[in-house]
C-alpha cells in the first residue's frame, strides 16, 4: 500500500537523491515544474505531498531523468508494488516476452530500481547479447 503523506518513501527518497545530484536549485526546479513556491520541492522530498502524475514530464525534464523511469516510481506514492508491477507490465506492453522477461531480471537485479547504464555494463550488456 502506497505510504502516508509525511512518511519517506521509495518515491521521495529517489527526489532527494536526485535533488542532491543536480546542480539546479529548489526554485529552479519547481518553476520548471509549475509551482508556486519551492517548498513543494521540499514538501515532495519529506514526503509530505505526492508529486501529481501530470507534473511527472516536467519534473523529469527538470532533474533530467526519464520520464518513464520517473513516472513508474510516481506511481508508488498511489499504489501498492504489485499495482505498480502490473502496471508497469501494461506500459511495456509493446516489448516481447523475451524483452519483458530480461527486463524482469535486470529490475530485480537492481532492487526494482532502474540501473545506470555506465560504459562498462552497456559493454557487457552486448557482449551477453552478440
Amino acid at each position: 500500500m502506497a505510504t502516508q503523506a509525511g512518511t519517506p518513501s521509495r518515491f521521495s527518497n529517489y527526489i532527494f537523491k536526485k535533488l542532491m545530484e543536480t546542480s539546479k536549485t529548489q526554485k529552479e526546479i519547481a518553476e520548471a515544474v509549475g509551482f508556486k513556491n519551492q517548498n513543494m520541492i521540499t514538501m515532495l522530498k519529506q514526503g509530505h505531498v505526492k508529486l501529481a502524475l501530470d507534473r511527472v514530464p516536467a519534473m523529469a525534464k527538470a532533474l533530467d531523468l526519464d520520464p518513464l523511469d520517473l513516472f513508474k516510481i510516481a506511481l508508488t506514492q498511489f499504489y501498492d508494488e504489485q499495482a505498480v508491477r502490473m502496471l508497469t507490465e501494461i506500459i511495456e506492453a509493446g516489448n516481447s516476452p523475451a524483452e519483458k522477461k530480461i527486463l524482469r531480471i535486470i529490475r530485480d537485479a537492481s532492487g526494482e530500481n532502474t540501473p545506470t547504464l555506465t560504459p562498462e555494463r552497456e559493454k557487457a550488456l552486448a557482449e551477453l547479447f552478440k
